[in-house]
Parts: C-alpha cells; sequence; structure tokens
C-alpha cells in the first residue's frame, strides 16, 4: 500500500519477508484486520525493522511525547494523525471500533455468547505465542 501526503492512520509492522506484510502474527493479524475494517487509501501500511523510535518526526513517528508509556519497542502500533494511539491486535482492534474511518465491526453481528468464544479462543491461541 502506498503511503499518502494527507493518509491519518498508519500501521507501523515488522517489515515483510518471505511474500508476507510481516514476518510476526501479531502484526499479521492486525494488517489483515485493517485490510478487512478500513477502506482501501484511508490507513497506510509502514515496515519497520528496528524498535529505537526517532521523535522528531522522521517516518511519521512524532508526538509520542503525548504517550510516552506508548511505545514500548514492539509492533504493532497505530498512529492516528502522527500519534501513538494503540499497541498490540487487540488494543488496535479497540480503538478501531471506536474510529469514523472504519467502516464495519466484524463482531457487530456476533452473539454475547458467541463473543465470550471468541475472546476465549484468542486468548488460548496467543497464549501459545507468549514466553
Amino acid at each position: 500500500m502506498l503511503r499518502q501526503k494527507d493518509m491519518v492512520l498508519e500501521l507501523h509492522v515488522w517489515g515483510p519477508a518471505f511474500g508476507l506484510p510481516s514476518i510476526e502474527p501479531d502484526c499479521i493479524a492486525t494488517v489483515a484486520y485493517c485490510q478487512r475494517v478500513i477502506p482501501e487509501g484511508q490507513w497506510a501500511l509502514v515496515a519497520n525493522f528496528d524498535t529505537t523510535v526517532d521523535t522528531t518526526g522522521m517516518c511519521g513517528l512524532r508526538n509520542l511525547a503525548r504517550k510516552p508509556d506508548m511505545w514500548t519497542g514492539s509492533l504493532p502500533i497505530l498512529f492516528d494523525d502522527d500519534v501513538a494511539t494503540a499497541t498490540g491486535f487487540e488494543d488496535i482492534v479497540a480503538y478501531l471500533r471506536n474510529n469514523p474511518e472504519v467502516t464495519e465491526d466484524i463482531d457487530g453481528s456476533l452473539t454475547p455468547q458467541q463473543l465470550n468464544d471468541k475472546t476465549a479462543s484468542v486468548l488460548a491461541y496467543t497464549s501459545l505465542f507468549v514466553d
């Protein structure tokens, strides 16, 4: 996806490899979610290969002083209008559910029981990847 100067949402992920948009499962899941719920052209995918952050404004990574605890050295991280807003799949999804750029909530039609089942499944699967 090409970066546009007027782009507001930027998703920073570990860089691409092996034909995938990222090499990290959390990043791949977040990219897939964004592709599904945000209209094309309303967000940019930015590949990173380094956990250091340039807070001077390079690569859209600026204004971190507003939320200095947001950057933990892990990706994915979502920037909205150059402000770090969420990091990690679950936090990014929660943030996007309240964002006007998002066109649909893919969990919107789930019953309360299905939402509970989804949450349990996500926790079970993600625990496999956590040290």
